[in-house]
């Protein structure tokens, strides 16, 4: 018996117990993306699309279809897969599928200004574009009918007791201005959850106003002139008419209710 045979025979059955370790693979992440849906010509607000960087795929999950769509975007073909493979986490911004999953051939999609798809499965015509955005002054019903992700995000959020407390007790009448974006991951980030935190606050004092921007803050033209807006979010309190602080893109504390404190107290809540 050659030595190369023993070497093969000793190192076989640790090979073989290697194997079932290899083959366990972590579940494939899924990101939230921000964009307009139609479904036969007709926007499709209940449509949520995710994107998977490391596979370089695109999916589809709307009321309106049976299955959940899935677009290679390496080799441009489209596919079709039961919406219960992907796992949402609470505020719906992440989902989890099995890594290697399969899809069900459903033919090719079409590439149209570089980031926009259309395909049909069945009956169906769907087109995948940029999310337009919403712009003006608005409320957060009309806010989470443009982007009902933001809903989940805001109702899975739990903000600090103390911030919640603090904004209870604050008494004195103040104006906070969010200026947003629903095509902004940072205020998609942010926003539903310092709504969140003065929701729970229920203070009346605190009185909010919301105005969405667009695309390259362009409009509206007027609000982001006077508000002197250069990037979203932005949140500006105002007291008795007078500007006595904002918070910029992002908070320098934990969190922009946390910030807000801090704007109208002097102190943070840790102190």
């Amino acid at each position: 018996m050659s030595k190369t045979f023993l070497l093969l025979l000793l190192f076989l059955p640790v090979g073989i117990a290697a194997t079932p370790a290899q083959n366990k693979q972590e579940p494939l992440a899924w990101a939230d993306s921000t964009r307009d849906v139609y479904v036969d010509g007709k926007i499709d607000r209940t449509a949520q699309v995710l994107t998977s960087e490391e596979t370089h795929r695109i999916a589809v999950i709307s009321s309106l279809l049976e299955n959940a769509i899935v677009l290679d975007l390496s080799h441009r073909t489209a596919g079709t897969i039961a919406k219960a493979s992907f796992r949402f986490y609470p505020d719906h911004t992440i989902a989890l599928t099995e890594s290697a999953f399969a899809v069900n051939p459903a033919g090719v999609y079409k590439l149209e200004h570089e980031s926009d798809y259309s395909l049909t499965i069945g009956e169906k015509r769907i087109n995948i574009t940029q999310h337009q955005g919403l712009v003006g002054e608005t409320d957060q019903e009309r806010l989470f009918d443009i982007v009902p992700v933001w809903r989940f995000a805001m109702e899975s959020y739990q903000p600090d007791a103390n911030v919640v407390t603090a904004l209870q007790a604050y008494q004195q009448q103040i104006k906070i201005t969010i200026a947003l974006a629903t095509w902004c991951s940072d205020s998609k980030r942010h926003v539903p959850r310092l709504l969140k935190a003065l929701d729970a606050a229920g203070n009346s004092h605190l009185q909010v106003k919301l105005i969405a921007i667009a695309r390259k803050l362009r409009e509206p033209a007027v609000m982001i002139k006077q508000l002197k807006i250069v990037r979203v979010p932005t949140v500006i309190v105002e007291r008795n008419g007078v500007e006595i602080g904002r918070i910029t893109e992002n908070p320098t504390s934990n969190s922009m209710e946390e910030d807000l404190i801090t704007i109208l107290t002097g102190k943070r809540t840790d102190e």
